[in-house]
């Protein structure tokens, strides 16, 4: 695409300008079409495989990173095409290199330059200090790093400070160092430490040295040397040089100058080690110039938690293509000995390694299907295609965790033509039945036997025996192909299922729902086949989103079917079910309650309001119950939240005096608020986080339909704003929907 003012970029974000370029490539500002948020875009283009892989690692450490007042967050990533798009915050304020550069820094009397100088010296640090407790060293910190936003409304709190750019940062522990490869790739001359420009062994101190030469270019009105080694010579000179700048700039304190010294000394081991040291100096130091305690709160960061991927089962995948497969041996064995010294140190990346793998099976597969001379057998061949159709699946569970649900569903497809194939292309027994009737007919030859032994048949008898032991083992061999026949059909059904989801969260709800149904089909399949509790769990997990797509489409009693049969076969296979298996009834109940209900509201079929309140009660009182006694149990709470959801809005519809209607409503919200509240604190994950938001722009939109003329703007615009953080990360149409009506409200 061509990236011009006002185009369109991926459907919903307007191109709005280009900001330059950064450590990865160019950089636009765009502009959200449905949220109207501002953001940052970089592109990262030409990726091979390698550096896609390691890019795509390096997003995950970035999103374990919370948002912080002094961290510029990244928000989420997308593909297009070739390319990676890395979306962050917008700064409106520029950055300290450009504020430096045109002298606005230098605004206002001494002690006011002193105190904004210092104020942007404490939160730089505070910026790098976070970094450095979640075990990350910037490698890069200079002013044209460091971002400054303010309040277009009210700028009395001044510039906020934030550090951007950790991007290009290894992400190696505090504790231990990391040998730097080139300068240029990890590093700006100017504001390098000796050990960078050396190429030596670097931590968390370098960063220490590039933040004292930062504060020092405030103290010059900008960097007249070329590399930062010199740092302790431009600060013993740094009178002489503010003397004959054309700007007047204030002079540095003494325990400023003693406190920069002890960062700038050339030996690592010497050198000022703790940023939290300096913080605390500085926050002295600006007390001691203003008279009072440094105004900003400085805000401490929990680390939040990164993907995992299944490390042993792609290396298990490769040594069973060095084994098997003589074409790629060598580059399966140079894989194995780079990810075993990986797993050895406890340095896995985790997300070149499923890339790495994708790449060689896919090298196995088109080797495969090009070539005359046939390396595998007919099942090796098999494998093959199922290993690298699990691998799309759980490439396509990264990208659409990161929220690139439009990567996610490129895979998803592609995992699904795979074991389509296979799958249509499979002659083998069909039908679970079959292998138990030779297994059948295999044993009551022997019990016939078994009951001659008197006789002196001994000749026909050993004959039986041997077609007997013949027609078990050919029902075993068929048992096990079932077994095997029953995986592949249900991956199938495991990638239709996966899409749809990703399609219903987008709002796309009849492909979502062609995508159940094949999913659906899939796993009625593979149930034949074979039976197990995830197999069965996957078929109801369909069969319950089929009659969600129906609610939506207000198609009930279609809906009601749907929820029917996921009940029948929870009732059918509930041995299978022995974790939460009541949650799982209960809340299969609390829908087809729900869909009843809606039912009811047809004149046609008013009694089953009655049917659908009453086991909506019912649902709702046993699992009260139950968390009086388990009361740890989070998903307990989660269906009983749920189905609080169903039952005030079943009463919002009801006909009943407006006093009581408000104080059922109110009363349900707030207990599910409350649960959704507790689970967040648990889980502190971003699914959660959506569920509570929901729940309580659910719980606005209620209060504004029974009492309109007693609205909160601020209470709105705040949940809003929540809303807002959640679909950036999620993309979700339920919680654009929300915020379209929320908006509504307040215009």
């Amino acid at each position: 695409m061509i990236w011009e003012t006002g185009k369109y970029l991926l459907g919903e974000f307007i191109i709005d300008s280009e900001l330059g370029a950064g450590g990865m490539g160019e950089v636009y500002k765009v502009i959200s079409s449905r949220t109207q948020r501002a953001y940052a875009v970089k592109r990262a283009k030409g990726l091979t495989q390698e550096s896609k892989s390691r890019l795509l690692k390096e997003i995950d450490s970035w999103k374990s990173i919370p948002e912080n007042p002094n961290l510029n967050s990244y928000k989420f990533f997308r593909t297009l095409d070739n390319e990676v798009l890395l979306f962050s915050e917008f700064q409106n304020g520029g950055n300290l290199k450009e504020g430096i550069d045109s002298k606005w820094l230098y605004q206002g009397g001494e002690k006011t330059i002193l105190l904004n100088i210092l104020d942007f010296s404490i939160q730089i640090a505070w910026g790098i200090k976070l970094l450095h407790d979640f075990g990350i060293v910037h490698r890069d910190v200079k002013p044209s790093n460091v971002l400054l936003s303010y309040n277009e409304k009210d700028n009395s709190e001044g510039y906020s400070v934030k550090i951007t750019d950790y991007g290009i940062s290894s992400f190696v522990t505090t504790g231990s160092s990391s040998v730097v490869d080139s300068v240029s790739d990890h590093c700006t001359m100017a504001y390098c430490s000796p050990e960078q420009v050396n190429r030596g062994v670097i931590d968390h101190r370098s960063d220490i040295w590039s933040w004292g030469v930062t504060v020092l270019e405030m103290f010059t009105g900008g960097a007249t040397w070329q590399s930062g080694i010199v740092a302790q010579e431009i600060l013993n000179q740094i009178e002489t040089l503010q003397d004959e700048s054309q700007i007047d700039l204030p002079k540095i304190p003494d325990q400023l100058f003693r406190l920069l010294s002890r960062c700038f000394i050339k030996d690592i081991s010497k050198r000022q080690n703790d940023m939290g040291v300096i913080i605390a100096e500085m926050t002295s130091l600006y007390k001691s110039v203003s008279g009072a305690e440094y105004p900003r709160k400085l805000y401490k960061s929990e680390k939040r938690p990164q993907l995992k991927v299944n490390a042993k089962d792609c290396i298990k995948k490769i040594r069973y293509a060095s084994f098997f497969y003589h074409p790629t041996k060598d580059h399966a064995g140079r894989l194995l000995k780079k990810y075993k010294l990986q797993v050895a140190s406890n340095n896995i990346n985790e997300i070149s390694l499923i890339y790495d793998t994708i790449s060689l099976y896919e090298e196995i597969v088109e080797r495969e299907k090009n070539s005359k001379k046939k390396w595998f057998s007919q099942s090796n061949q098999e494998w093959a295609f199922i290993n690298l159709g699990s691998l799309y699946l759980s490439l396509a569970e990264i990208h659409r965790q990161e929220g690139d649900k439009d990567g996610a569903i490129i895979y998803y497809d592609k995992s699904n033509a795979l074991f389509d194939s296979l799958y249509s292309g499979d002659k083998t027994w069909k039908n679970k039945a079959d292998v138990i009737l030779l297994s059948g007919f295999g044993a009551s030859l022997i019990l016939g036997i078994k009951a001659h032994q008197d006789f002196h048949f001994s000749i026909i008898a050993s004959c039986i025996a041997c077609i007997a032991i013949w027609i078990i083992s050919i029902a075993g061999a068929a048992y096990s192909t079932g077994n095997n026949r029953s995986k592949k059909i249900a991956s199938l059904g495991r990638g239709f299922l996966q899409k749809g989801k990703l399609l219903y969260s987008l709002g796309h709800f009849e492909e979502a729902k062609a995508n159940y149904l094949k999913a659906e089909n899939s796993y009625n399949s593979a149930i034949r086949a074979s039976s197990s509790k995830i197999i069965s769990e996957s078929l109801i997990q369909c069969l319950v989103r089929v009659g969600d797509i129906y609610i939506k489409t207000k198609s009930y009693k279609s809906a009601l079917l749907s929820y029917d049969k996921a009940i029948s076969l929870w009732d059918k296979n509930k041995r299978l079910f022995i974790r939460n298996s009541k949650t799982l009834r209960e809340s299969l109940v609390s829908k087809k309650a729900f869909a009843l209900i809606l039912l009811g509201n047809n004149d046609y079929y008013q009694d089953s309001t009655k049917q659908g309140a009453t086991l909506l009660e019912e649902s709702i009182k046993s699992l009260e119950g139950r968390i009086r006694g388990d009361n740890s149990n989070l998903n307990l709470k989660s269906t009983l939240g749920t189905m609080l959801l169903f039952r005030a809005d079943v009463v919002f519809k009801m006909n009943i005096e407006e006093g009581l209607k408000r104080k059922i409503i109110f009363g349900t919200y707030d207990r599910a608020v409350e649960l959704f509240k507790y689970i967040h604190k648990k889980r502190k994950s971003d699914v959660s986080l959506m569920k509570l938001t929901l729940c309580q722009s659910d719980r606005l939109l209620a209060l504004f339909a029974l009492n309109p003329n007693n609205v909160n703007r601020s209470e709105f615009q705040l949940c809003i704003s929540h809303l807002e953080d959640i679909y950036d990360k999620t993309s979700s149409h339920e919680v654009f929907s929300s915020i379209l009506r929320l908006r509504e409200i307040i215009k």
